[in-house]
């Protein structure tokens, strides 16, 4: 199953778990311009969908496997998974909704006026 949630103004993510491969995609599209940070952590199989937080200190994902709980920080273009279990007490919930493929962004073309 495959996720996507909108995280700040014009940055997406897709989280998409493939065996025991997870895969977290960010995408941000500006005018002219799109970026786009990927990346792929062995965590296992997920067990229940992903959560995403927005916290002081970034984005962070916590993601239920049948070995662990795993929590992924995300902050600009990195990505990394935590040693320990972080707090998310001032963080704000993000929801995802599930979808059935990555979604492709064009970068937006100057109007012509």
């Amino acid at each position: 199953m495959a996720y996507t949630g909108e995280l700040d103004t014009g940055l997406k993510i897709y989280l998409d778990n493939q065996g025991a491969e997870t895969v977290i995609a960010t995408f941000s599209c500006g005018p002219g311009q799109m970026e786009k940070s990927h990346r792929d952590f062995q965590i296992g199989s997920w067990t229940l969908p992903p959560e995403i937080f927005h916290t002081p200190e970034g984005i962070m994902l916590k993601i239920k496997t049948a070995e662990d709980e795993h929590y992924i920080h995300i902050q600009g273009r990195s990505m990394s998974i935590l040693s320990e279990v972080p707090s998310l007490s001032n963080s704000q919930q993000i929801q995802v909704s599930e979808v059935s493929c990555m979604p492709t962004l064009e970068p937006m073309q100057p109007s012509s006026i």
